[in-house]
């Protein structure tokens, strides 16, 4: 029952019925999963264990984060109330993601939950338009495809959440098992609605995720080349998208001046104050302590007309979780939310996988941890819930590299051998010399050894495709993560990565 409550946070994070209008709109979807969530996790096997939550470092600087948004903000409760859902969603993710076929049911269906928002963007295009999205990607947002659902209602929003599908796709159905054909049919739907969207930052944001992606777990050799090829006809190939020469002139584009000007009060925030505005007051404090913008309107005086200048206050998004961590929960909050995601990353790229389950498994969380850090820097991503479960979900592949692996071997199947094996004579020795060896068929071999041979010595005396296995477990394969905690190594390379996001931040500043 935990990993369905899981998922039903999944849909509920991707389709929203409570917006689809009609009876749906009546309903509580939160506090109904929340309910479920809670009952789920009272109920799993094994009872609630507050250990559990506490296992890797992964846990304690979500915990941390959680912790420091209460802290800061000026009203504690109605903060924690505004974020108490997305801690016992965590919290349902931390108890059941507990195994390896778990994992990849739960990223499996994180994958189709996206292709699902994509295709009915791609629908609304074509008549199928339970939403609405047609008029508003029309009117409102001149042509650029949106699906009208709170999230995904811009084209910035809708294209950076569906960029991490491309590589979680490939590694789900492809990876090892490739093809082409099927790959083409699937990977053009989540490529055309970020065509669509024309979206240049989710247009950079795929081309590092790919890029990443193509070089991660390789050679070195591989990797430099790959690097070479990305950084000559790849980024050729980025800048013939639609919009993306608007990059190459960004002191006259009003939007990108927008996001600077977002950044930049952002900036001032976190230097003001070591606490922050309070998780969420990013826009409120914007409009009240924010630039100014010019407003100019035209009366007739004398039989003259005169322009009239006046200065307003206006209203912007942070245009990015990195800029809203910072302005809403100072140097702290940032520091932890860099935190979350270096856990993530050196878990991702340290780890040895033992089969490839568990690679395809580190390959697909790699894929959104990156897709997302990335988005940081273009979008909204703040205390979104996909932040916490995938730092849940790779919390528990930790976890489980943390364990020695113990496997049970099947019973072999004499049909599933080759035919050339079950005809092979097998030779049995001598019964403690009571005649010459006999000679049976593989294919009763079990049978006829055990009919023939004293107990003691039919369990092994057989070789070849006739050969009993005996059924104890084999031995366990050793645990490859060896990273316990949080230690002052992780404190000075956490500490430097978020140094380096501000000098990014103030970068962007400076040169845009």
């Amino acid at each position: 029952m935990d990993l369905v409550a899981l998922i039903l946070v999944l849909i509920l994070y991707y389709l929203r019925p409570q917006e689809w209008g009609g009876a749906l709109s009546g309903i509580h979807p939160i506090q109904l999963v929340g309910i479920i969530v809670v009952i789920a996790i009272l109920r799993r096997e094994g009872g609630f264990k507050l250990k559990d939550l506490f296992q890797t470092p992964h846990h304690w600087m979500v915990f941390a984060y959680f912790a420091w948004t209460v802290y800061a903000s000026p009203t504690h409760y109605e903060t924690f109330k505004s974020i108490e859902s997305t801690i016992l969603f965590f919290v349902v993710a931390v108890q059941s993601l507990t195994t390896i076929p778990r994992l990849k049911t739960f990223m499996a269906w994180w994958a189709w939950l996206i292709m699902t928002v994509a295709m009915l963007a791609l629908l609304s295009e074509v008549g199928f338009d339970p939403l609405g999205s047609s008029q508003r990607t029309e009117w409102l947002m001149k042509g650029r495809l949106v699906l009208n659902i709170s999230i995904f209602n811009n084209p910035n929003g809708l294209a950076h959440s569906i960029v991490p599908v491309i590589p979680m796709l490939y590694f789900l159905l492809f990876w090892k098992r490739i093809t082409m054909k099927a790959l083409a049919i699937v990977m053009i739907i989540p490529l055309w609605c970020i065509y669509l969207t024309l979206s240049k930052g989710a247009f950079l944001c795929g081309f590092v995720t790919i890029a990443a992606i193509l070089t991660f777990g390789r050679p070195k050799t591989v990797q430099v080349l790959i690097l070479i090829l990305v950084l000559t006809a790849g980024v050729g190939a980025l800048y013939t998208l639609p919009r993306m020469g608007e990059l190459s002139r960004t002191k006259s584009d009003a939007a990108i001046q927008g996001r600077v000007a977002a950044a930049r009060f952002g900036l001032q925030c976190m230097e003001r104050s070591w606490y922050g505005n309070g998780a969420g007051n990013f826009m409120k404090d914007f409009i009240k302590y924010g630039p100014m913008e010019k407003k100019s309107k035209f009366e007739t005086k004398n039989g003259r007309l005169v322009e009239k200048v006046t200065y307003e206050h206006y209203s912007k998004a942070p245009h990015g979780a990195y800029n809203q961590n910072g302005a809403d929960l100072g140097y702290p909050g940032l520091f932890l939310f860099v935190g979350i995601l270096y856990c993530c990353f050196r878990t991702l790229i340290t780890a040895k996988t033992r089969d490839a389950e568990e690679e395809r498994i580190r390959r697909m969380l790699f894929s959104i941890v990156i897709s997302y850090t990335v988005s940081c820097w273009m979008v909204d991503f703040f205390y979104r819930t996909i932040l916490f479960l995938f730092a849940a979900a790779t919390a528990s592949l930790h976890i489980i590299l943390s364990k020695p692996k113990v496997t049970i071997p099947e019973e072999p199947s004499k049909t599933a051998l080759p035919w050339r094996e079950r005809l092979r004579p097998v030779l049995a020795p001598p019964a403690l010399g009571l005649g010459a060896p006999i000679v049976v068929a593989s294919s009763d071999a079990t049978v006829n050894l055990q009919q023939i041979m004293p107990p003691q010595l039919s369990p092994t005396a057989a070789s070849g495709a006739g050969t009993i296995r005996s059924q104890e477990p084999e031995a366990p394969t050793e645990a490859t993560m060896t990273w316990k905690r949080y230690g002052l190594v992780d404190f000075l390379m956490n500490w430097g990565l978020t140094w380096l996001v501000i000098q990014f931040w103030k970068h962007i500043i400076s040169s845009m």
